[in-house]
This record gives structure tokens, sequence and C-alpha cells, in this order.
């Protein structure tokens, strides 16, 4: 979708924040959130997930802090 210019609806981009809280938060499995990380190369996934929450995030800190943390994680 980020590839042909397609946008995230708030309601797509709040259930993909669940999802990445799932796997990202600190009491995760490692082997999950490993497995996710490398779905694809670093770049793209940053920005894909600044895509995903871009506009959906707004004013949403809880969004915009998934976008910093998984930045944290692929940085």
């Amino acid at each position: 979708m980020r590839r042909h210019g397609e946008r995230v609806s708030r309601a797509q981009a709040l259930r993909l924040d669940i999802a990445y809280r799932s796997v990202v938060s600190a009491g995760a499995n490692d082997r999950r959130r490993q497995l996710l990380l490398d779905i694809l190369p670093h770049d793209d996934h940053i920005a894909t997930v600044r895509w995903v929450f871009a506009d959906p995030a707004g004013d949403d800190a809880s969004l915009r802090q998934t976008v910093s943390f998984v930045e944290g994680l692929l940085k």
C-alpha cells in the first residue's frame, strides 16, 4: 500500500499499533520481536512504520510513541 501511495485509515493504524505493541513491548518474547523486525530491511521498515502512523497519529501520543520505539529498535 505504501509503495502505491495508498493511505491507512485510523482504524487500520490502531490495529497495527496493537500488533506492534504486543511484539515490541518490554515483556514481549525476543524471538517474536526479532521476527517482526526481520520482515523488511530496516530502512523499509522505518519508512513503513512512519507511513502507517504519520497521518492517523496526529495528536495521538501513543501512536507517535510506537513510531519512536520501533525506529529506536531498528537503529
